[in-house]
């Protein structure tokens, strides 16, 4: 638990977090207002936040990665791309389809830890293979 504090305590991360925040909001005023452009607006939605992210990143905080801050804001690019298209998912689901799978809705949330999980997993293993701490 401490490490995901640490995690949101960084200043891109705080960034990253109220993009994927964004989505959701969006993807959910969307379904309520606009049901019937979904397969217009959630590209849109997706493609709107990856350039704001883009546009706005806290430059100020790439200093603390020197060779892989570009690696890392790509990553960032990749996770909000993922995580976007779960959540529009989700609230297809909900708003449109009017169907709500808890079970369906606790393995992706579990999926999602995992994949986080193992992804920093292998960067730990990565860091200490290349004899960093």
């Amino acid at each position: 638990m401490k490490g995901i504090l640490e995690w949101v305590n960084q200043e891109e991360n705080k960034f990253f977090a109220l993009h994927v925040a964004f989505i959701l909001i969006v993807a959910v005023l969307v379904e309520i207002f606009l049901g019937g452009w979904t397969r217009v607006a959630y590209p849109a939605i997706l493609l709107v936040s990856l350039a704001s992210f883009m546009f706005n990143y806290p430059i100020s905080a790439v200093k603390d990665h020197g060779l892989f801050s570009e690696y890392l804001i790509e990553l960032r690019i990749l996770w909000l791309i993922v995580i976007g298209i779960f959540l529009e998912y989700i609230v297809y689901q909900v708003f449109e389809a009017k169907q709500v799978h808890l079970l369906g809705g606790l393995a992706l949330v579990a999926g999602l830890i995992i994949l986080f999980y193992s992804r920093s997993s292998l960067q730990e293993k990565i860091t200490q293979a290349r004899g960093f701490k």
